[in-house]
């Protein structure tokens, strides 16, 4: 399992914890429910840090291709 995906799954439990109301602790961050979306933020930074993994290892490009404008 990787970096990503070992931080993607810990963001997303602390999202879920957080949208149950609780405190959550990650990476030396405490967060309450006020602080969903920065959560919600690094669930989506990891998810596309996983995906593009996820697509390098099937061979597909990550990224779009360059587009010159003339």
């Amino acid at each position: 399992m990787s970096f990503a995906t070992q931080t993607l799954a810990l963001a997303q439990a602390a999202y879920q914890k957080a949208l149950a109301g609780q405190e959550v602790r990650f990476n030396d961050r405490m967060w309450t429910a006020q602080n969903i979306n920065q959560l919600l933020t690094q669930v989506n930074y990891w998810q596309a840090q996983v995906d593009a993994e996820v697509a390098r290892a099937a061979g597909k490009p990550s990224r779009a291709p360059l587009r010159f404008r003339l």
